[in-house]
């Protein structure tokens, strides 16, 4: 019990118990556990870790982050961010995404 926050330490790692909510802290980064999902808070961003790939959620947008590069997943359909411009991903072809 830490400041009014409840800190476990379990197998070398420290769980942090604030507001009903589980954050893992390991090597200076907090992990936010929610409903058996593992969120990541960055600089004020926070990214979702799901099988291995790293999502980022931001203003309600969900963006995935593969080898450097951004996708944006909206309503079933994939965009990537590349130098300034969109490109749609569907169906494994990909189209230039031009004002809507």
């Amino acid at each position: 019990w830490v400041h009014g926050r409840v800190h476990l330490w379990v197998h070398g790692r420290v769980y942090l118990w604030v507001h009903g909510r589980v954050h893992l802290w390991v090597h200076g980064r907090v992990y936010l556990w929610v409903h058996g999902r593992v969120y990541l808070w960055v600089h004020g961003r926070v990214y979702l870790w799901v099988h291995g790939r790293v999502y980022l959620w931001v203003h309600g947008r969900v963006y995935l982050w593969v080898h450097g590069r951004v996708y944006l997943w909206v309503h079933g359909r994939v965009y990537l961010w590349v130098h300034g411009r969109v490109y749609l991903w569907v169906h494994g072809r990909v189209y230039l995404w031009v004002h809507g």
